[in-house]
């Protein structure tokens, strides 16, 4: 049952994710209270649920687990008021902010420079960012069958339109190619992601990776909507309605890597984004303070630039270009029949 009170809009307060609480046929806003600051404040995250008149699964958004990443923001707010409860099967709960501390500083991090990307599910009894993301996985994205969880670049970084998802799975594969994003990364999640949580707890999972940083890119966001919606009405939760003409297919890379800088000097990175090069195609060039070439940097492998470093001040380690490498036809036929 649902607890605390009313706040203004009509906005509750509770104390976890209720979906089987929720008033059917309506837009619910939740705030839900993970923990306290030093005066005792609580601080509750967003949730925005819109529960369907007919059963039906429970759909997980989740936006900014990284708070500088913000174009899930309008991705989460614009998909929520295009759905008419009425007419949606099952619930859709979406979360705008996931790191509201991080949000707030302008930190990717949580207050306690925890990445909390790197900690699920969390630890009950643990420090401030562990009993966070305990509280998070246990009182909202446990409630979930399926997970979009939407990310960006991070500072100094600008990423394409892209999708990681398990490839060799058939759900997950096929989550990633309705999302119809430039490319599509086979990752298998990794424990201590949300992805790699909600999966092992049998929530079919996909990171969808939206652009740059600290910015919300309206076309990116536009994009990334009619993926979602594709989506619901694939799994049957909307109703089905006519499609704009779909961008050109994903490309399928097998695996990816970070090219680093070996060296320290002022960068400058030659590939844009989405574009295939060649093996020992020349991908940057570093300069000391002087303005002389100091080292040249080339492709290790044939593939796709999915995302690149746009900060010049680079010291020895600092990323280059996010290189995919590409599938070969067949090796995914789960992402190719997709869609």
């Amino acid at each position: 049952m649902f607890s605390s009170s009313y706040l203004d809009r009509n906005i509750l307060c509770v104390d976890a994710l209720d979906v089987n609480a929720l008033p059917m046929g309506r837009k619910t806003r939740l705030l839900v209270g993970l923990v306290h600051d030093g005066l005792g404040r609580a601080l509750r995250i967003p949730v925005i649920a819109v529960r369907g008149t007919r059963p039906g699964p429970v759909f997980g958004i989740t936006a900014a687990l990284h708070g500088n990443e913000l174009n899930g923001i309008p991705v989460v707010h614009r998909l929520v008021d295009s759905i008419n409860p009425e007419t949606l099967r099952g619930t859709l709960v979406a979360v705008p902010v996931l790191n509201i501390p991080g949000l707030v500083r302008h930190e990717r991090e949580f207050r306690d420079s925890t990445d909390l990307n790197h900690i699920m599910p969390g630890v009950p009894d643990g420090n401030e960012s562990q009993v966070y993301a305990h509280r998070l996985t246990s009182r909202i994205v446990g409630s979930f069958n399926y997970l979009a969880d939407l990310h960006t670049a991070s500072f100094g970084r600008i990423n394409t339109l892209y999708v990681r998802a398990d490839l060799d799975e058939p759900t997950t594969a096929r989550m990633a190619k309705l999302q119809r994003p430039a490319i599509i990364l086979h990752n298998p999640p990794r424990d201590h992601t949300l992805r790699g949580w909600a999966s092992a707890e049998g929530a079919p999972a996909i990171t969808v990776e939206i652009g740059d940083p600290g910015v919300f890119q309206p076309k990116k966001v536009r994009r990334t909507i009619a993926g979602l919606r594709a989506l619901l009405s694939q799994m049957k939760m909307l109703p089905r309605r006519s499609q704009p003409k779909p961008p050109p297919p994903p490309l399928l890379c097998e695996t990816s890597r970070w090219i680093y800088t070996d060296r320290g000097g002022l960068l400058r990175v030659l590939p844009e984004l989405g574009e295939q090069i060649e093996e020992q195609a020349l991908i940057a060039q570093q300069f000391d303070i002087f303005g002389d070439l100091v080292r040249e940097y080339r492709a290790p492998y044939a593939g796709v630039i999915i995302g690149k470093s746009v900060d010049p001040v680079s010291p020895t380690g600092a990323r280059i270009v996010h290189l995919g490498r590409l599938a070969k036809p067949g090796r995914f036929p789960n992402a190719e029949a997709a869609g």
